[in-house]
């Protein structure tokens, strides 16, 4: 090798030779492959709590005080039932039976009352009365008190979310969410996509 330094990747060779000033030598060598081990390097760093940007905001909401919330930590204790048995827990979360000629269910609501009647997907049918919570998932408002058939929140299941955030009144609500036709409150879910739903 160049001024005698190892060559990575093969065993090194030391050969002493006498030589008279009339000797001629021929010699072959032939190199030994041989597996280098390096020494390990350490690297430190801040990593973030969550993996996707579209969680920026759940811990800085959470950090407000305001609401409730279950990260995957949490909801991994419920894997892999529907969402549903997780908030049973969360105290001013009510689950609405939905009809079951809608695919039955339930729908989120609170428990600060309400008397208003929601249309169902059959004519002849309302949901109970309650004061239903304005549904987000992915940051994507898809159901308000003033729709009809509020979403069944069992199709989705704990281990497929990342995080929900539960808002029980708009004395609660972000000031994000404000102006969203949400008097009852909202709620929030995350799903696990792409590099969040790796164990």
């Amino acid at each position: 090798s160049p001024a005698g330094k190892p060559s990575v990747g093969f065993k090194p060779l030391t050969l002493e030779v006498d030589l008279g000033t009339h000797d001629t030598l021929e010699v072959e060598l032939r190199l030994t492959r041989f597996i280098q081990e390096l020494a390990a390097i350490a690297v430190e760093g801040r990593t973030d709590r969550f993996k996707s940007g579209k969680l920026a905001d759940f811990d800085r909401r959470r950090a407000a005080g305001f609401g409730k919330f279950m990260d995957r930590a949490e909801l991994a204790r419920w894997d892999p039932l529907p969402v549903s048995d997780a908030l049973r827990r969360l105290a001013g979360v009510q689950l609405k039976i939905r009809p079951w000629k809608c695919s039955g269910g339930f729908a989120a609501a609170t428990s600060r009352g309400g008397d208003a009647l929601i249309k169902s997907c059959d004519p002849l049918h309302y949901y109970p009365a309650g004061c239903y919570l304005t549904v987000f998932v992915d940051g994507t408002r898809i159901y308000t008190p003033l729709d009809p058939d509020p979403p069944n929140i069992d199709e989705l299941t704990a281990a497929g979310l990342e995080a929900v955030e539960v808002y029980r009144g708009s004395g609660e609500m972000p000031a994000e969410l404000g102006g969203t036709g949400s008097p009852c409150g909202a709620i929030m879910f995350w799903t696990r996509t792409g590099e969040d739903a790796k164990p």
